[in-house]
Order: C-alpha cells, then sequence, then structure tokens
C-alpha cells in the first residue's frame, strides 16, 4: 500500500472509496468517471448528492420500484455506507457519518 500511496502523492493515480473497496485509476483515466452502473450504485449515488432523501424519492428518480430501492438500502446499511434517521415520520438517508441533518 506504500507504494500506490506514493504514487497517489505524486499525481499519478487517484483513489476512490466504492463501497467496502478503494479503487485506483491511472490519472486521466476516464475510468473513474464512469456512470453507476448497478441500481444500488445509483441509490448510493442518490444518497450522496442529497443527503436527507427519502426511498419513495430515489425509487420516483431512478423510476424503479420501492421495494428494489428497500433492498438495496437495506444492503448498504449492513455494509455501513449509510444511515437511517427519523424526520417528519419519513425514514431519511445520509452517507455513513455524514453531520448535516
Amino acid at each position: 500500500m506504500y507504494h500506490v500511496q506514493r504514487l497517489e502523492d505524486a499525481a499519478f493515480v487517484h483513489s476512490r472509496r466504492e463501497g467496502l473497496d478503494r479503487r485506483f485509476y491511472v490519472q486521466g483515466s476516464d475510468l473513474a468517471d464512469r456512470e453507476p452502473r448497478s441500481t444500488r450504485e445509483k441509490v448510493l449515488q442518490q444518497i450522496n448528492q442529497q443527503p436527507g432523501i427519502h426511498g419513495p424519492e430515489i425509487a420516483r428518480r431512478l423510476e424503479t420500484t420501492r421495494q428494489l430501492v428497500a433492498y438495496d438500502v437495506d444492503k448498504l446499511l449492513d455494509e455501513a455506507l449509510i444511515e437511517v434517521r427519523e424526520a417528519e415520520q419519513k425514514q431519511r438517508l445520509y452517507p455513513a457519518g455524514d453531520a448535516s441533518g
């Protein structure tokens, strides 16, 4: 890991956290900017873009079912990538460790 960190410090590569993994990309690579492919990635992207969003709104935006969003939310909770807070009788979703809200 030391050598990868040195490459990142020198701006030869950059990294991004995806789920439990950290992915490394060559600087200037188009791979890091790809669109999320799985519904779970899209759900996580929605939560990161709008902390405090609730499940039905995510389902509407992604044009999918509430059940599928609820399934992916449960998996993201299991992976400790998001957290749920009750507000106005709705479950609001936040990135893990997000202090807003």
